[in-house]
């Protein structure tokens, strides 16, 4: 389809009425000075060069639909929207791609979902331009309202609203579009419209390969640059990235442990480089299949750091952090949403082969909300404690907790320890409550 909808037309003349605007009024001084910063950012060699290299797959890819007889010049709007909403914005999402590992999966999948159809038929039958010039706005408006109730606990009621207005919204179009099939339905059913349906999803799987390469190409670029910091020897640094590029190839994620351990353990000669990538794949066999540990001794390390992934802690990798110590330790989870945050972090600590301490930290910078925050330590400690002893939770633990003293008990083969460390300087009276769990030393 080669002219644009009303949608599109009621679209383009906001957002330039408004680029227009901005730019031209005195007011928004700092907006144009905003906008130059970000074109000068973008127009680095770096950024220049992925774009070009993505023009240049998107434009083959395009080549190869043209000749196979699935893609024709008056598709030419709908990629242009696809290059702009699909092919430039995940460029700038691969560290949330890296992240996620069933990004691909579900790219695929999202393209023959029901909403996908239903969404082309909405999209085909837009209402005049007056109302679609009124709509625009306000559903800008519902949208950002929305996001912002989303962020804060204290609009959940204004965010059950927001959701039932654009549902109700929503609902209105879809009627509006079933109409309009049957009053009209061979605005869908030809040829044209077919091709505009099936186009972006061909292109979206097409692209999947070039999404996988630069978030390759980024993340070895990314990582090589910290090999300066770490190996000091420049042919020893070109041979240490030829090793890698060999030995892990796609696997970025052994690609980053080997960086990050090179921080503790840094070579300086070829055998180094080789006995620094034997340990990564070596830590990964042990992972695949933990050994098991006797529980006098204490625990294993690839078992223990999954202890409270039932409550959304879950630590990184268990590596060696310098001397005999190594460990294991979760993100720090925030509980409340204050400008400095109570929150909760999880740590196992041992040797190479044997975890001998688990501990939990809760920082509680924001004293208003310590009771939710030591409620979140005490469910935390319950199941670590199950887990760990497979013995019943002792009674008391939870008083010295709401009460925050410290407090040490023995339960059989193990010690359990309960540490408040008060900051003095800190503006709000922020203090941390210790909870750690350990195998008793054996005579």
């Amino acid at each position: 389809m080669d002219s644009l909808t009303t949608r599109e037309w009621a679209f383009l003349i906001w957002m330039s009425g408004i680029t227009v605007y901005l730019l031209l009024s005195p007011k928004f001084v700092e907006v144009k000075e905003s906008f130059r910063e970000l074109v000068k950012n973008l127009l680095v060699r770096q950024i220049i060069t992925i774009m070009i290299l993505m023009t240049v797959y998107v434009l083959t890819c395009v080549y190869g639909l043209l000749h196979a007889g699935l893609w024709e010049w008056h598709q030419l709007k709908v990629t242009m929207i696809w290059y702009i909403s699909t092919a430039a914005l995940a460029l700038f999402k691969l560290e949330s791609i890296k992240k996620d590992d069933c990004y691909y999966k579900n790219l695929v999948l999202d393209n023959f979902k029901l909403i996908v159809i239903i969404g082309f038929v909405v999209g085909t039958y837009t209402f005049n331009l007056l109302i679609e010039l009124i709509l625009a706005p306000l559903l800008f408006l519902i949208a950002g309202m929305l996001g912002i109730a989303q962020s804060k606990k204290e609009y959940k009621s204004l965010e059950k609203t927001l959701n039932g207005v654009l549902a109700f919204i929503g609902f209105l179009f879809a009627i509006y579009s079933i109409y309009m099939v049957f009053l009209d339905f061979g605005k869908i059913a030809n040829k044209d419209a077919i091709q505009d349906f099936y186009v972006p999803p061909l292109l979206t799987l097409s692209y999947l390969p070039f999404i996988f390469f630069m978030m390759l190409y980024i993340t070895y670029e990314k990582e090589f640059l910290k090999l300066q910091f770490f190996i000091s020897n420049r042919w020893l640094r070109i041979y240490a990235k030829a090793c890698a590029l060999i030995l892990f190839h796609v696997r970025i994620v052994l690609l980053e442990r080997w960086i990050a351990s090179l921080a503790f353990y840094k070579p300086h000669t070829v055998s180094e480089v080789h006995k620094s990538i034997r340990q990564i794949f070596k830590m990964v066999s042990i992972e695949s299949n933990p050994p098991k540990i006797n529980n006098s001794d204490g625990w294993s390390p690839y078992t223990a750091k999954d202890f409270l992934v039932d409550l959304g802690i879950k630590t990184g990798y268990y590596r060696f952090v310098g001397g005999n110590e190594w460990y294991s330790n979760s993100e720090l989870i925030e509980l409340d949403e204050a400008i400095f945050p109570n929150n909760i972090s999880f740590y196992v600590i041992g040797n190479e082969h044997i975890a001998m301490f688990l501990k939990l930290i809760l920082n509680v910078s924001s004293p208003k909300s310590a009771i939710m925050a030591k409620n979140k330590l005490l469910s935390s400690a319950k199941l670590l404690f199950t887990r760990a002893t497979n013995l019943p939770f002792p009674d008391e633990i939870e008083e010295v907790i709401a009460k925050g003293i410290n407090y040490s008990l023995e339960v059989e083969n193990y010690s359990v320890v309960i540490e408040k460390h008060d900051w003095p300087t800190h503006v709000y009276g922020g203090y941390d409550i210790n909870f750690s769990i350990s195998c008793k030393q054996k005579d």
